[in-house]
């Protein structure tokens, strides 16, 4: 991303992290979901078909949806 010292600190995220990523992301590709996801131990990615950068306007029932299961599958 922007901090080029950002990968250095995310190892010590220590909370169930779920990362939302839009499939049609042209201002951060898709592929930095998969490499956060890899910095961030037992994190998850939902990658949301049709989407771009801004996917709780652009389909805010599927982000919510998201999120919601997110919270679910954690606080179980």
């Amino acid at each position: 991303m922007c901090n080029p010292k950002l990968e250095r600190w995310l190892h010590r995220i220590d909370v169930p992290t779920h990362i939302v990523w839009g499939e049609e992301n042209r201002l951060i590709p898709p592929a930095y979901a998969q490499a956060l996801k890899d910095l961030i131990a037992g994190s998850t990615v939902a990658t949301v078909l049709g989407c771009a950068h801004l996917l709780h306007i652009e389909a805010p029932q599927l982000f919510a949806e998201q999120v919601s299961q997110f919270i679910q599958r954690v606080a179980s």
